[in-house]
């Protein structure tokens, strides 16, 4: 191949030799221990599901050491005991995060999620375990609503302004279930008398011991008995339609009652039947009975002609 020896083409082709020693330096020494290796191509990060984003982290550290029965430790008392501190404060933080996650959740992402028709006695069983932090479709009549002061956690960090303590009867049974909210639907005010049928989808947090309004001893009212509720924390809760009042007559009762008497009106029929045949068959009888008592001998002679 031909060449060129001027001071030009010498220089450049040392300009090209210097450049290729400078990469392959490069390379080497990216590759040497302890330097920053170059970036790869990587799989995609793949986004949570809606049902995922649902779902509380149950490898959050303040639930490691939640009990699922019992009052909150922290109820502002000083506690001198390091363990039982260590204890009510992660409860107390627990109980921040849910109401926090609950409150940042779409309504209708919570309903479509839910787990439905758990027993609520299965609330206060052994088995109460297996829904431990679990989001639940609960229904019941509404008895009362009671505003309460948020948690400094909650007020500072999450400017959350209000909670609600709702309390409900759970449908089909006498048993009362406690509801935390951040927010009332339209037309629920505070109060005590509620009479309205709601449904709230909300992460059962624990089964609440609570004193209740009810005197445990006659002679001294003032000593209350305690009570047992499953406790929940959520957004808010939904007010359902009125059922509709119960039918006079449905249309299975009608269909009932028209094979009633139909049935009745066939027995009627075979009775009356049956009856009428007996009453021929005697009828009968006893015109044989008579004819068999007639003999001729005995009728007498028809009366001769009348002069």
């Amino acid at each position: 191949m031909p060449y060129s020896t001027s001071p030009k083409s010498v220089a450049g082709w040392l300009v090209f030799v210097v450049c290729a020693l400078v990469l392959s330096w490069s390379a080497a020494r990216a590759d040497e221990p302890g330097q920053t290796p170059r970036p790869t191509p990587s799989e995609p990060v793949l986004e949570p599901t809606e049902e995922e984003q649902v779902r509380l982290p149950k490898s959050n550290p303040y639930f490691q050491v939640l009990e699922i029965e019992g009052p909150f430790e922290n109820r502002g008392e000083h506690i001198a005991d390091p363990k039982r501190w260590a204890k009510a404060d992660a409860e107390i933080k627990a109980y921040d995060f849910i109401v926090a996650f609950a409150k940042r959740q779409p309504v209708e992402r919570m309903r479509k999620y839910s787990v439905r028709n758990v027993p609520i006695e299965n609330l206060y069983r052994k088995i109460k375990q297996d829904y431990f932090l679990e989001l639940l479709h609960i229904e019941g009549k509404l008895a009362l609503v009671q505003a309460r002061k948020p948690t400094p956690g909650l007020e500072d960090l999450e400017k959350v302004e209000a909670l609600y303590d709702v309390w409900l009867i759970a449908k089909g049974t006498n048993k009362l279930i406690n509801l935390i909210v951040t927010e009332l639907p339209a037309g629920i005010e505070p109060g005590e008398n509620q009479k309205a049928q709601v449904a709230f989808d909300a992460y059962f947090f624990r089964l609440l011991h609570y004193e209740s309004r009810r005197p445990k001893d006659r002679a001294d009212p003032d000593k209350k008995q305690w009570e047992s509720a499953p406790m929940f924390l959520g957004r808010t809760f939904e007010v359902l339609p009125p059922e509709p009042p119960a039918e006079t007559y449905t249309p299975t009762m009608v269909l009932g009652v028209g094979i009633g008497l139909g049935a009745l009106a066939a027995v009627g029929f075979i009775l009356a039947f049956w009856f009428r045949r007996g009453d021929r068959r005697v009828g009968t009888k006893a015109r044989d009975r008579i004819h068999e008592s007639i003999v001729f001998e005995n009728i007498p002679d028809p009366p001769g002609p009348v002069n």
